[in-house]
């Protein structure tokens, strides 16, 4: 399961990037002859390397809940995955820490160039987490009736797909709300972004 998961998540990143770049260059190109500057190509970095790291800190925190899950389910081993789980977490909280921090100091600077990569940010993110949710809600539905009514010691639990629905959803509403409350005016913002 973790393998296709992480190859879709993976394809659908690059995808959604690539597209979020397309738009910042065409709105750069309609709004000044100048092209990109240094600074949204930094901010772009910015919203880029904080949206890696948190997908890195998600696939951590669905480790360790499928841990926990399997644990419940079957009494499974959880001490590999709960390692690599906060490993994960540990990491891409740092990395998210740290690049939020530099874009904010940046931001302070410019905030009228920072809003429409933020905006492009939020839809790349919202892009990842609904397509990942839509995905994952009715596999976990699916394999957790199928676990249930039949015998399970002849399949698999379904606390991979279960911890990818548990973990991905609440993301999924946080950017749809932040996504939101950014067309609206952006006057209610969020202070954490990760």
């Amino acid at each position: 399961m973790f393998g296709i998961f992480y190859g879709l998540l993976g394809t659908i990143m690059w995808i959604l990037f690539i597209a979020g770049i397309v738009c910042v260059i065409a709105k750069s190109r309609t709004n000044r002859n100048n092209g990109i500057t240094a600074y949204q190509a930094l901010m772009g970095y910015f919203y880029f390397v904080t949206g890696a790291s948190i997908m890195t800190a998600v696939i951590g925190l669905i480790h360790v809940a499928a841990a926990v899950i399997s644990r419940a389910f079957d009494g499974g081993e959880i001490a590999n995955d709960a390692s690599l789980g906060f490993t994960l977490i540990t990491t891409g909280s740092i990395i998210c820490a740290l690049h939020i921090c530099g874009r904010r100091v940046l931001e302070r600077k410019l905030v009228q160039a920072a809003s429409g990569l933020r905006r492009v940010y939020l839809f790349i993110m919202l892009g990842i987490t609904s397509i990942t949710g839509l995905i994952a809600l009715p596999l976990a539905a699916n394999d957790t009736i199928n676990y249930l009514m039949e015998e399970s010691r002849y399949r698999d639990d379904p606390s991979e797909q279960l911890a990818v629905t548990v973990v991905f959803l609440p993301l999924w509403a946080y950017y749809l709300f932040a996504t939101i409350r950014e067309l609206r005016g952006g006057n209610t913002r969020m202070e954490v972004d990760c």
